[in-house]
């Protein structure tokens, strides 16, 4: 008898496609009930505090959590819940994009920093957002449309190979999406292509 004891990179790639492909496929088709299924545990501390702040999302923002950014608030409430797959929700408080930049996020999932990147830099910069899962992409572009974004852009493709020009970004982000890339030297390598 044989045993595997690890999984190989293309079977782990197929395995995060297939789970946020389901995900977003479940929004999609029902946008309501996608507040009681987010389950943060997976990319998230065990601590206490974090417990809190990473138990399946709803449109409530918790104090420990809360973004301080006005733009992450607006997303986060009812009227334009978005989603967040990751783990921080004032990524883009840390990350503070500029008028006029040009922001990517690795593994943009159902668009959520990148769509509040898009409004900080305004219509003089622009955001990108990379992933490999068609029905997340689908998600994402919906979520622009709704929240009238125009100065964000999409794209199919793998972080560790992007489909980006080395000289179009100025700032790079990813929510908890590194972590799930068998090859992270790849990843780095290829986002130091970027370096000014």
């Amino acid at each position: 008898m044989t045993y595997q004891l690890q999984k190989s990179d293309e079977e782990i790639k197929e395995i995060v496609k297939d789970s946020y492909g389901k995900i977003a496929e479940k929004y999609l088709s029902t946008p309501e009930i996608i507040e009681h299924t987010i389950d943060h545990s997976s990319c998230c501390e065990t601590t206490t505090a974090a417990d809190e702040c990473c138990r399946p999302a709803t449109t409530e923002v918790r104090e420990c959590c809360a973004p301080s950014n006005p733009v992450e608030l607006n997303i986060l409430t009812t009227e334009n819940f978005i989603p967040s797959f990751g783990c921080d929700t004032q990524l883009i408080s840390i990350a503070a994009p500029r008028s006029g930049e040009v922001v990517l996020d690795l593994g943009s999932g159902p668009g959520k920093d990148i769509l509040a990147a898009a409004q900080l830099v305004g219509k003089n910069g622009k955001v990108y957002g990379v992933d490999m899962t068609d029905q997340m992409l689908q998600l994402a572009r919906d979520n622009a449309a709704k929240l009238e974004i125009s100065n964000a852009e999409f794209l199919k493709g793998e972080i560790t190979n992007l489909p980006i020009e080395s000289d179009m970004i100025d700032l790079i982000i990813s929510n908890c999406v590194v972590n799930l890339v068998p090859d992270k030297n790849s990843v780095f390598k290829e986002s130091f292509r970027f370096r000014i």
